[in-house]
């Protein structure tokens, strides 16, 4: 099964233990591409951290994770995700579900795991959650 990860907001000495590999994660823009901070401690006050997204492109953030104004780029955000642990379902747990990200969470039944895929009394999801353990968006 596909690991399934928890987005957070930026926070600095987070991102310090991910990049040191003291914990698992991964930092990310708000459409998810992949960004290795270069340093924590630009001479900037409002813009301290350095980023390189996707591999080629830098820019400066904020310590909040929001990207510094620049003429011709749009300014964005990164976050911090987290590995979930995989939920543990047994045949008829209650359970919410949903395809994608940005849809909400329905109410199911829960059946079998299969292929990658939560099989449910109301149909086939991509993820699902116990409803005591998801916070609905």
């Amino acid at each position: 099964m596909e690991k399934t990860y928890k987005r957070i907001p930026f926070d600095i000495e987070l991102a310090k233990k991910i990049q040191l590999g003291e914990i698992e994660g991964r930092i990310v823009t708000d459409t998810k591409l992949p960004v290795k901070i270069l340093c924590f401690d630009r001479k900037v006050p409002e813009y301290i951290v350095v980023g390189l997204v996707n591999g080629y492109s830098v820019f400066c953030y904020s310590k909040d994770g929001v990207s510094e104004p620049q003429p011709e780029r749009i300014t964005h955000t990164i976050y911090i995700e987290l590995p979930e642990e995989a939920p543990k379902f047994k045949p008829f747990d209650k359970v919410l579900v949903r395809n994608w990200d940005n849809e909400i969470w329905i109410c199911d039944m829960f059946s079998l795991i299969h292929e990658d895929s939560f099989w449910c009394i109301g149909g086939v999801w991509k993820h699902a959650s116990h409803t005591k353990e998801t916070s609905i968006l």
